[in-house]
């Protein structure tokens, strides 16, 4: 007995009609060879298909598929009939290197152009893989779907089907087919690896120098790598049995369209293009504008499963304008006045890849070239020239970069010894001057000039004093009236007029109060006592007494001969008030306490609210960011009272009162004055 008997059989019986429920199959004969494996071709060719949809347990058949009846949302199947004329039972086992298998099963009926199909415990499948189970002397008839993962599976490879015995093993191939699998896998390999070296090194280049041309062709290095890994797929499936594709047409077309508009922008940034330069300015923007428009259309199509989406002729137009305007624009840069070596290399790049590109065409059609280069793939051997061609010019760009901030550096520092020098033989001019001022100077009757100084001195510092501490008064009246006007206002709003008025008229006495203090730098404690007591009445009143007060005042204390700065302790009650009270949860309290020492008034001024620390959190976040100024004023304050003083100087003391357990409690703040 032969090792195979027959080969292949193929029974074609026309198309269906009305009368008779039949459908064009293909006989595939497998008899047993007497050892434990079967082993017959490993390529089913020629197998006839058709191309329809799945309604149910039924398959439409539409027509024989051809390549003019390719869609993406339409199913392709495959009857074939397997006789074994065998004893023994035989296993058939294919995987599919261009399509996943949807289903497969046994024909149970054919009527016109409805088969009826059904689940088989002869047959399993999963993505790739298939295995059917023929018993001895039997016809097994069978069919399997395979769904179009992406535009790339052309019609030509329709019959890409190979047999294996176990999911170790490795598919036996022609001459030609290995040397693709081999160079294919070493070019994409290599070409994978250098695209993403580059594009590290390229978007650390551009985080160093904030060069964005840097940025642009990272950008293109990236949607490159997405390329080729997606196109390796239809290598490595051929290499690895196990292989499952993962891409999609839309992720395909997206990809080529995003690495277009990389491209267009790299491009312009490293010709510098303007309005000036017609003809490759307003080529390379169609040229930008036409894929942005594309990959918009791909993206909403594919994600809306709209009807043209599906239809590959849409996806080929596209090529048209690429091809057009990348080569308008290309040529058009050869003309282009003064160019630079970076830019001759970029454009040697671009000719490379554009050169490559055509002979990658020209490989798909019967031309004398077609079986040159068999074993590499011409538009991926274009991509590694461009962009080894791209990365030299990028790195004379860094060189010269480098050169030209080392020469800038020459320069500034050239600059900078030049200064040094002028103003170091300033300054021994102005020292000579000032030698001979103070020599002239000394030759006068020193002791009245020296008194007739120290008075001037006494008398600007004594001026400048008051008139700071007038400024930060100043300062702190308006602050103080804008948030007494935000209580007023927020009585009104909440359309209670009772306390609107009592509120107004306790503002019109404090207004009259801070009126008649604001010109003075010093007033009795009996009336800042009391303004602090109308004051607290109107933040009573608007904050809806969240907060109670008290004011002690030690009995050795004469409030009408004891004199204080003007409203030096009111902007610490109100921080206690809008900071320390702030989102409390318990009813807040301040209690004020005035005593004296034997040279001093001792004010202190006691809160139980969130503390410092909460509070400064709280200006961090988004919620609550007014920042507390009251310390900082006053604290200037004594350091200008303090400057005419010489002894008995005023004080300030802040304590964070904290619980057993360290929480935050409260505050305390001590203020000591000297008694004027």
């Amino acid at each position: 007995m032969k090792l195979l008997r027959r080969f292949f059989i193929f029974c074609i019986f026309g198309f269906i009609n009305d009368s008779e429920a039949a459908v064009l199959e293909n006989i595939y004969n497998v008899e047993n060879t007497g050892s434990k494996t079967t082993i017959i071709d490993s390529i089913l060719t020629n197998a006839f298909s058709y191309i329809g949809k799945i309604e149910e347990d039924f398959f439409i058949i539409e027509k024989p598929f051809d390549d003019k009846s390719y869609r993406l949302n339409k199913q392709i199947f495959t009857p074939i009939n397997f006789c074994n004329n065998s004893d023994s039972i035989i296993c058939l086992k294919f995987y599919s290197t261009r399509y996943r298998f949807l289903d497969a099963g046994e024909i149970s009926l054919i009527a016109g152009n409805r088969i009826q199909t059904q689940n088989s415990n002869f047959i399993s499948f999963n993505k790739q893989f298939i295995a059917f189970k023929i018993l001895p002397n039997t016809v097994l008839k069978t069919y399997f779907i395979q769904k179009p993962i992406a535009f790339k599976d052309y019609y030509s490879n329709k019959n890409f089907f190979y047999r294996y015995e176990n999911i170790f093993s490795m598919p036996i191939f022609d001459a030609n087919t290995s040397k693709e699998t081999v160079g294919f896998c070493i070019l994409i390999l290599l070409l994978l690896g250098m695209v993403a070296i580059l594009f590290i090194f390229y978007g650390l280049a551009f985080l160093n120098l904030n060069d964005k041309i840097y940025l642009s062709y990272t950008v293109y290095l990236f949607f490159t790598f997405f390329q080729v890994l997606y196109m390796s797929q239809y290598t490595f499936a051929k290499c690895f049995l196990l292989f499952n594709y993962w891409g999609n047409s839309c992720f395909d077309e997206c990809t080529k369209g995003f690495m277009v508009i990389a491209y267009c922008v790299f491009y312009r940034q490293a010709f510098n293009l303007t309005h000036k330069d017609r003809i490759a300015f307003f080529s390379l923007f169609v040229l930008l504008i036409v894929s942005i428009i594309y990959v918009a259309i791909m993206s909403i199509s594919y994600l809306f499963g709209l009807e043209f989406y599906f239809e590959p002729t849409y996806f080929i137009l596209y090529r048209l304008p690429l091809f057009v305007f990348s080569l308008i624009f290309i040529l058009s840069s050869i003309f282009l006045k003064n160019k630079s070596t970076f830019q001759n290399l970029i454009l040697f790049g671009s000719l490379i890849y554009t050169l490559f590109t055509i002979f990658s065409t020209l490989q798909d059609f019967d031309w004398p070239i077609k079986d040159m280069l068999v074993s590499l793939h011409g538009l991926y051997l274009g991509v590694a020239f461009e962009l080894i061609v791209f990365s030299v010019a990028l790195a004379m760009r860094i060189r010269d970069t480098y050169r030209q901030s080392e020469l800038l550096k020459d320069v500034y520092i050239k600059e900078l010894r030049k200064n040094e020098e002028f103003i170091k033989n300033e300054n021994i001019i102005l020292d000579n001057r000032v030698k001979e001022r103070i020599s002239e100077i000394e030759q006068k009757n020193i002791v009245i000039e020296e008194q007739k100084k120290q008075a001037l001195i006494q008398l600007f510092e004594k001026e400048k004093v008051e008139i700071q501490m007038q400024a930060l008064t100043a300062q702190m009246n308006p602050h103080f009236i804008f948030n007494c006007m935000n209580s007023i206002q927020n009585a009104i709003i909440t359309n209670n007029p009772q306390k609107a008025s009592t509120m107004l008229q306790d503002f019109a006495a404090v207004i009259r109060m801070v009126l008649e203090n604001s010109t003075k730098a010093e007033i009795s404690l009996e009336k800042e006592i009391q303004l602090l007591n109308t004051y607290l009445k109107l933040e009573q009143a608007r904050t809806n007494f969240c907060f109670d007060y008290q004011i002690n005042i030690d009995q050795t204390v004469s409030t009408d001969f004891v004199n204080i700065p003007t409203m030096m302790l009111q902007p610490i009650i109100e921080n206690s008030i809008w900071h320390g009270f702030k989102l409390i949860e318990y009813k807040g309290k301040i209690e004020i306490n005035f005593g004296v020492t034997e040279s001093k008034l001792i004010c202190t001024i006691t809160d139980n609210g969130i503390g410092r620390m909460q509070s400064k959190k709280l200006q961090k976040s988004t919620l609550y960011n007014k920042e507390s100024m009251a310390i900082k004023i006053i604290q200037n304050r004594i350091d200008l009272m303090n400057r005419s003083l010489d002894e008995n100087k005023a004080t300030i003391n802040i304590i964070d009162l904290l619980d057993e357990f360290e929480n935050p409690i409260g505050t305390k703040v001590i203020i000591e004055l000297p008694i004027f």
